[in-house]
């Protein structure tokens, strides 16, 4: 497999029973997870899908989700219940765990790694809480204390940091948006009544601006109170659930919103022929 290369690859790995996959930053290697094992396949030039390294994880509860750090192709999280896990790939292609994060009470429910600190790790759960990890900070192998911890009153379900602001994060739960500074983790800095229905897909586009994609059937750009006193428009309605507006993410409906590059001009300014929405049998936007 080469990412230079236009042919297409298949190859089964059913003794791993894997039930999510990751791709680093590079597109280098892939995780598979499962509550079995825990194997990375090296998609550079690897012609016969052989596994580069497998270990056994030997969990109890499935794997909710895992992610590679933004800023390493070595060191990647994986979530499995109520703790995470961090590992690291080291130069002889062996599997060593560095931290257990263990602070939640209940399932997490989404991971993200800061794209400009490649050392901050934020958790969502059910159990009301977000958690932001600094893997700078000396801790035990088995760590029940997280550097912030963010009390969002509802179990939140996804949680993705801003890409150009280091201490701003956000996250939703339900229909509802919720932007925090983690240099004031007593309450969000700001409440988004984005949709009426579930939020499947939540993304900053910019460093006052996120989207959200939601099973209302609607994918809604959202200024910051502060970048955008007036009321929160959508660009674009479907006929079926959206689904995600980060294409890393996974969820079982039909529609995906893709992510083009944004030029550095644009990067303040939202503008709707920078997003591409794929579906089936639509016949025009």
């Amino acid at each position: 497999m080469s990412k230079y290369g236009s042919e297409n690859y298949s190859f089964e790995y059913r003794e791993l029973q894997a039930t999510t996959m990751s791709v680093d930053r590079n597109g280098y290697y892939a995780l598979l997870a499962g509550r079995k094992y825990l194997s990375i396949v090296n998609l550079e030039n690897n012609l016969t899908g052989q596994i580069l390294v497998r270990i056994p994880y030997g969990g109890k509860y499935e794997i909710s989700n895992t992610q590679w750090s933004q800023m390493s192709n070595t060191i990647f999280g994986v979530a499995s219940s109520q703790r995470c896990d961090i590992f690291e790939l080291t130069d002889g292609a062996e599997l060593k765990r560095m931290y257990q994060l263990k602070a939640h009470t209940r399932v997490i429910t989404d991971m993200d790694w800061s794209s400009i600190s490649p050392n901050l790790l934020a958790t969502s759960s059910f159990d009301t809480f977000l958690y932001v990890w600094d893997l700078r900070c000396p801790r035990e192998p088995s760590s029940e204390k997280a550097q912030v911890s963010l009390s969002a009153l509802d179990g939140a379900s996804q949680v993705t940091w801003n890409k150009w602001k280091i201490d701003c994060l956000a996250s939703c739960d339900g229909g509802h948006v919720k932007i925090w500074d983690i240099r004031k983790p007593t309450s969000p800095s700001e409440y988004i009544a984005a949709h009426a229905s579930k939020i499947n897909g939540l993304e900053w586009v910019a460093k006052d601006t996120i989207i959200t994609a939601a099973q209302d059937c609607t994918a809604k750009f959202s200024r910051l109170a502060a970048s955008n006193p007036g009321k929160i428009k959508a660009f674009w309605e479907g006929s079926r659930d959206t689904m995600c507006s980060n294409p890393e993410k996974r969820f079982r409906t039909s529609v995906t919103l893709e992510l083009a590059e944004l030029h550095q001009s644009d990067l303040y300014i939202p503008r709707p022929r920078h997003y591409r929405v794929c579906m089936e049998e639509v016949k025009s936007l």
